[in-house]
């Protein structure tokens, strides 16, 4: 208070046109926030759907897209499309590259920074031993399974952002859902059990422990992560009345920092 009556001297203007300033530009900076944070989700959330749907528009009718051990075959000769390539070039390593080099660079920094740091880092390796290797097929298969789960992540930022709450909670609950079928259930029961068998004989014996060390990363990961997404399911949904969870999760922000902490239930997820 000392310091706004020196500043209103100092300028010659009432005490009150000077809080009234700050409450002002406090306002302006809150927006600033809404709007930056809006447009980060808003071109992953772009990026992460087109890969979603341009993977499963290539998948379409492809039989070892249900037949896992057909994506083996003939490697490291094996023919496919050339659509499957421009996806690795096109799409998904330049995507993956973005997200850890503005993870490196960007001033703020998330509460899993480190972890995401690694997670790309990982996924980035894997994707280049997958285009190098002729593995495109399992890949893809990954991938998937990969990508769906961002999409609902993404648009519920969004709708967190914009303070749509029922929105926001709904597609947490799809995010925390898709988590738990693609990432967990169909990784452990479709891709592992055929990276374990089919994938082991197509490579060499160096190149499937570095392969089998870089998916124990992700599977680790993922197991973390879902972890804290279950915790923070049950805060959403159990936790507390309606309002109570409204004013834990959509305090009001002024800073970056505040975005990044706690002001809302994605500070622990901002992953990928």
């Amino acid at each position: 208070m000392n310091e706004v009556k020196s500043l209103s001297k100092a300028i010659d203007k009432p005490v009150e046109d000077v809080n009234g300033w700050f409450r002002s530009r406090q306002r302006v900076d809150r927006e600033s926030v809404k709007v930056r944070v809006a447009a980060d989700c808003l071109w992953r959330l772009g990026m992460y759907a087109l890969c979603f749907f341009t993977n499963l528009y290539i998948l379409r009718g492809q039989p070892w897209s249900r037949n896992l051990s057909l994506c083996w075959e003939d490697i490291p000769l094996q023919r496919n499309e050339e659509s499957v390539r421009w996806f690795y070039v096109a799409l998904e390593i330049p995507l993956y590259l973005v997200l850890l080099v503005s993870q490196l660079t960007e001033g703020r920094r998330a509460s899993d920074m480190w972890e995401m740091t690694v997670h790309h880092t990982t996924v980035l390796v894997l994707l280049s031993i997958v285009y190098l290797g002729n593995f495109v097929r399992i890949g893809m298969v990954g991938l998937l399974l990969h990508d769906v789960t961002d999409i609902f992540l993404e648009s519920s930022k969004l709708a967190s952002n914009f303070r749509w709450k029922g929105m926001a909670d709904l597609l947490f609950v799809g995010f925390a859902g898709s988590w738990a079928y693609a990432r967990i259930y169909r990784v452990s029961t479709a891709l592992l059990p055929t990276l374990f068998t089919d994938g082991r004989a197509a490579m060499s014996e160096s190149l499937y422990k570095v392969v089998i060390g870089l998916m124990a990363v992700l599977v680790c990961l993922n197991l973390y992560w879902f972890f804290k997404i279950s915790s923070l399911l049950y805060r959403i949904l159990w936790a507390g009345s309606p309002k109570e969870r409204a004013q834990r999760d959509f305090t009001d922000l002024s800073t970056d920092d505040e975005v990044d902490s706690d002001s809302s239930y994605f500070s622990d997820v901002d992953k990928q």
